[in-house]
């Protein structure tokens, strides 16, 4: 019997479940906080530059994986990096986008809370359905759930750490790379990634130890911060011509829950993303693949 099913969250793993249970024969709706689908599957465009400044690459382990891989190479939106990852094409956001075809998303919606067949939004409308997925980081999935749900316990072991995000541009292509260190987790040159046009740009990612110590600061200050720590590991490293920090306040899932997702029979409502078996693109997809079987499975 065919069933309406509403997803909280546009990221890969709201977006792999939608697309999984529209194949099982099911309706689903999807609502998103953002203007853009894909969660950390991000861009961000200023005068003309971009920069993926969440999501880096993409890779698989996995043969159900693998497949989905070849289908976004056969749809020209993604790309070989260095042999051993892919990006997507134009930008990573273009696999999100592509996922989202056919999809109802809303975006820009809020969601304040969830229960048995209901989704309610910040604007005070409310939404019904059958059964009801959560994909956003476990952290903000706790505060949406019913005071007595049993996911509440299942999920409050699991922890994630911010990751502050660096966009940097350069009048000309800077001498040396910048390195990770102590502080840097991750540094790439965009414009090193295909289809990402001329300009030298910069994507530099902070440890979490860093991001933990310094997560309240203002997007200006962490900037400031953050460039600090290139200076001193270059007294060379040139002034750049635009500079933008982004806090991706859950990026790394620190302590995975080992399972591939929960499920709240009592409320029929689930729980799924990477925060479950890992942080990467691959994880929230099997994550969110994982969260629409389970679905079926209660609803049956």
């Amino acid at each position: 019997m065919r069933k309406q099913i509403g997803i909280v969250g546009a990221g890969v793993a709201g977006l792999t479940c939608a697309r999984r249970l529209q194949a099982l024969g099911h309706d689903v709706v999807l609502f998103d906080k953002g203007r853009f689908v894909g969660g950390r599957v991000a861009t961000r465009e200023h005068e003309g530059m971009v920069f993926d400044h969440g999501a880096q690459y993409v890779r698989a382990n996995s043969l159900h994986f693998e497949a989905t891989l070849e289908a976004w190479k056969t749809a020209g939106v993604l790309q070989d990096y260095d042999k051993e990852r892919w990006v997507g094409a134009p930008t990573m956001r273009a696999l999100a986008e592509q996922m989202a075809q056919g999809q109802d998303v809303r975006l820009e919606s809020t969601v304040a809370s969830v229960s048995r067949g209901t989704i309610t939004l910040e604007d005070g409308s409310t939404h019904s359905f059958d059964a009801v997925v959560v994909s956003a980081p476990i952290p903000q999935a706790r505060k949406l759930l019913p005071n007595d749900s049993t996911l509440l316990s299942a999920l409050s072991a699991e922890t994630h750490a911010p990751c502050w995000a660096l966009m940097l541009a350069f009048e000309e292509r800077i001498p040396n790379a910048i390195e990770v260190s102590d502080h840097v987790v991750w540094a790439a040159r965009e414009s090193d990634k295909p289809q990402r046009g001329g300009g030298e740009r910069w994507i530099v990612h902070a440890t979490s130890e860093w991001s933990v110590e310094h997560v309240e600061l203002t997007r200006e200050e962490a900037a400031e911060r953050l460039l600090e720590v290139l200076r001193d590991a270059d007294p060379t490293f040139p002034t750049p011509t635009f500079v933008r920090a982004h806090r991706w306040r859950f990026a790394r899932a620190m302590n995975p829950l080992g399972v591939d997702c929960v499920f709240d029979a009592k409320y029929l409502i689930g729980v799924c993303g990477d925060g479950f078996v890992g942080a990467s693109i691959e994880n929230a997809w099997l994550s969110g693949r994982a969260m629409a079987e389970s679905v079926v499975e209660y609803l049956e």
